[in-house]
């Protein structure tokens, strides 16, 4: 008997074991990721803060309240079943116990999905499957993004499914109940359900009761949710708003113009998302698409609610979270039909005949799908290069260590989701447009905060997310000439490579900008026209940065960011990006022609690591907030433009 034989052997005769096995090294090392992840503030896409926070405050009695979008988070979902996990969260009331809750109920869902595959073809079969959820690069896209409700109701739902195909009602029932308190739009795969029980021809109560409860269930918590918003309707009917603007005008431009809906569905955006989720699994479910049902009214809510362009965010994302049930029972329902399967084609029936060549294509596109779509090989990549402590995490963690557990802030993208712990969190997203998201409402810094933590690479980041956006750049230049007011009466008592912290009422230890009387001493002195109203008038350098010289008309009026590039034995060897002037010289308080001096530190960049730097003053023309490899988000300039000439700095003066 050779090798692989005995492993198959093996793998039938003990299958629970090969199944726990399997979860228990997913969840060993998807929790791993995630926190080298979160312990290197890689969580900075605003729902892990948001969900921590009011996971935070319900266990201390104030249900669902949340200050990152106020005033409660019933305003965004309706998520009843966070009382279910509260007990379990007051063990460690932290970020870092809902990621680990989080991966370990994606594991878990190994298991419905074994029975389920093994009661509708083999033992085999369901291994199989089992290796193939916990290796689909969706479900880690799901897991290393942030965090979300909806891996709760993917697992709740595949039970309702092993129930439905056993005919057992009560526990069908059950199952369905516990995913629609999930999120209201768990009620779209039970609606589903329902509608495949019909197509089946299932006993009446197997598909009536899903459709209806599901339908009544959803009309209720959008109410309920919309009664909570701030737009006095449910949220994100925003999504839909080319459609109308209220839930009737929607109904009535489907119904009498139903090609709108047909041009979002058959749109070249929702046909490669479609081919991708159902690349790692060899496109199987096309051989029994009838429960694709279950995921039909999920693609329809998010092909219709996205411009096509941007589609493929479902796919690193925990947007295609209910999609994967229909997707996976699809597959499933595929197996027992394999064998008397004849495909159409002469290459079809040649590749067919050969089960080996077969079994080789489909274990290498399960392979290119989990390198090309999933996050490992990128989060591996990273910790192979910068190791397990990344090199900008030392400075964050020094700064977030001089924050009380329970004070108020106002924090960045990166330090929200560590201080989410806390009752006043503000995002400074927010307080930088005044307005909260969707522009609902305004959005002011809250009287109560005592402390800023600020990552100022988030100014380039508002700039790209709002500033080159023609539906909030009004509001973002407001923002950007209101910037220094909103922080004064804020003392700067940490600074490091654009960390800054600021403390109420306390005295400054940092003057990352200042306006002089006269111009000091300069040991690398220019005179270089940057633009009609900036001239660079020399650098001075010192062991941890430099202090730059300029004569500027003020207020300023460009946008730019200043670019530092480190080079060593004549090779880039770093890069670092500052907003210029830190945002200070857009205040319409500011006027007339002053001289001004600007320190950037260069952290760990010491002298002897680098020859010259070579520095740009630069205006983003194009780019965004991406996800990166490891599904956080980064700023992406994809166009700029430069102003003025080349500035050389040499360590000589130093």
């Amino acid at each position: 008997m050779g090798l692989i034989a005995k492993i198959s052997q093996f793998a039938n005769r003990r299958a629970g074991w090969v199944v726990f096995i399997l979860s228990a090294i997913y969840f060993l090392l998807l929790s791993f990721f995630c926190l080298v992840k979160y312990y290197n503030f890689g969580y900075n896409a605003l729902d892990l803060a948001i969900i921590n926070q009011v996971f935070y405050n319900s266990s201390l009695g104030r249900f669902f309240a949340a200050s990152i979008h106020p005033p409660t988070y019933l305003g965004d979902h309706f998520s009843p079943i966070i009382f279910l996990f509260l007990p379990l969260y007051r063990l460690w009331p932290q970020p870092p116990a809902l990621l680990i809750l989080q991966t370990l109920t994606l594991a878990a869902c190994a298991w419905p999905l074994y029975y389920l595959t093994r009661m509708l073809a083999n033992k085999t079969w369901a291994l199989l499957a089992v290796v193939v959820w916990l290796a689909n690069p969706f479900v880690q896209n799901i897991n290393l993004f942030e965090f979300s409700f909806l891996p709760f109701a993917v697992f709740f739902i595949f039970w309702a499914c092993y129930f439905y195909q056993k005919q057992n009602f009560w526990a069908m029932l059950g199952f369905c109940l516990l995913a629609l308190l999930v999120r209201e739009d768990a009620a779209l795969v039970i609606f589903g359900l329902g509608l495949l029980g019909v197509l089946e021809k299932k006993k009446w109560r197997f598909w009536l009761w899903p459709l209806v409860l599901s339908a009544v269930y959803f009309v209720l918590a959008v109410k309920l949710s919309g009664a909570y918003s701030l737009s006095g309707q449910y949220k994100f009917l925003l999504y839909y708003s080319w459609l109308g603007d209220s839930i009737f005008d929607i109904a009535k431009n489907v119904l009498l113009h139903p090609w709108l809906i047909l041009f979002k569905i058959f749109s070249p955006g929702s046909w490669i998302v479609f081919a991708g989720l159902l690349l790692p699994l060899v496109f199987t479910p096309l051989l029994k698409p009838k429960p694709l049902i279950l995921a039909a009214p999920v693609y329809l809510q998010l092909a219709t609610g996205t411009a096509w362009q941007g589609l493929a965010i479902i796919l690193y994302t925990q947007y295609c979270s209910l999609l994967l049930p229909g997707i996976f029972l699809a597959a499933i329902y595929s197996l027992p039909h394999w064998k008397n399967f004849q495909p159409p084609g002469r290459a079809m029936k040649f590749i067919w005949g050969e089960k080996n060549l077969l079994k080789i294509v489909a274990t290498v596109t399960v392979v290119y799908a989990l390198v090309c779509f999933g996050p490992l090989p990128a989060l591996a990549g990273k910790i192979r290069t910068d190791g397990l402590i990344w090199p900008q995490t030392p400075a964050m963690r020094e700064l977030l260590a001089l924050i009380p557990p329970d004070a108020p802030v106002a924090a960045s993208y990166d330090f929200l989701t560590p201080l989410s712990s806390r009752a006043s969190l503000a995002s400074l997203n927010y307080v930088f447009l005044g307005k909260q998201q969707f522009l609902y409402a305004d959005y002011a810094l809250p009287p109560q905060t005592e402390y800023l933590a600020v990552n100022y690479t988030d100014l380039i980041a508002y700039q790209l997310q709002y500033g080159l956006n023609a539906k909030f750049s009004a509001l973002y230049e407001s923002g950007r000439q209101n910037w220094p007011q909103k922080i004064n009466g804020f003392g700067l008592i940490y600074l490091n490579e654009g960390l800054a912290l600021y403390q109420k009422a306390a005295a400054p230890k940092f003057l990352p900008v200042q306006i002089l009387t006269a111009l000091p001493k300069i040991s690398q002195a220019a005179e270089l026209q940057m633009t009609d109203d900036l001239i660079f008038l020399g650098a001075n350098m010192t062991p941890s940065g430099c202090q730059l010289f300029w004569q500027a008309n003020l207020p300023l009026a460009g946008d730019y960011f200043i670019r530092f590039n480190f080079w060593k034995d004549g090779k880039l060897v770093a890069e670092k990006i500052y907003p210029f002037a830190y945002g200070a010289l857009a205040d319409p308080a500011l006027n007339g022609q002053k001289i001004i001096q600007t320190d950037y530190g260069f952290g760990g960049w010491r002298p002897e690591l680098w020859d010259v730097i070579k520095s740009n003053l630069q205006h983003a023309e194009i780019g965004g907030i991406e996800l990166n490899g490891w599904r956080g988000t980064e700023n992406v300039i994809k166009k700029e433009t430069g102003i003025g000439p080349e500035i050389t700095l040499s360590k000589n003066a130093i």
